[in-house]
């Protein structure tokens, strides 16, 4: 079994106020069909595209959260406040994820965000001393509607991030136990 960490975000970021920033990542092992057969029917065969959580209203984003807390995934996020500068914020996010999970993966599956953002996640991750990332035998970056894995790591970005911004804990606590690690955005 080969595990990687599949990762998606989710933020707000703003000038006038202190925004958020979740990046996420559920750890899979990299060949888990039966996973990926589920959140595939979590989605609905017929829809194409990425399963996104920003757009679920309030049920049925609890709905999803429950589904992928029942697949009992291990779940990480590193949250990053405040978020005035997202890229700088994610990047420090990515860091810190690949620190803490680094000894548990074999690798790294990030939702590309086009050529030259997924340039810059491969220069976190292997600008870290060689001790920390060795373990880390991949990066891959497919797109969100290819990869079924990461509409989980979107669902719990989303769901961390929704709590955090509304200040509500129930869908924290319908998605379980999450290692979250948090980080400074200043």
């Amino acid at each position: 079994m080969r595990v990687f960490a599949f990762i998606d975000e989710s933020y707000a970021a703003g000038r006038s106020y202190d925004g958020i920033y979740v990046l996420a990542a559920v750890l899979a092992d990299n060949a888990d069909e039966s996973l990926r057969s589920a959140m595939r029917a979590m989605h609905g065969s017929n829809k194409p595209g990425k399963a996104h959580f920003h757009g679920l209203n309030g049920k049925e984003a609890l709905v999803r959260v429950r589904a992928v807390a029942d697949l009992q995934i291990a779940t990480a996020v590193a949250v990053g406040n405040p978020c005035r500068h997202p890229e700088r914020v994610r990047a420090a996010c990515l860091y810190r994820l690949a620190v803490e999970l680094g000894p548990r993966i074999d690798g790294l599956v990030i939702e590309s965000r086009g050529r030259q953002p997924n340039t810059a996640d491969w220069r976190i991750v292997h600008g870290l001393p060689a001790r920390r990332h060795s373990h880390i035998l991949s990066i891959r970056f497919p797109t969100g509607a290819s990869e079924p894995i990461l509409w989980a790591a979107d669902t719990v970005a989303g769901a961390v991030f929704r709590a955090l911004h509304r200040n509500t804990a129930e869908l924290l606590d319908a998605l379980g136990p999450v290692e979250v690690f948090d980080v400074d955005g200043s």
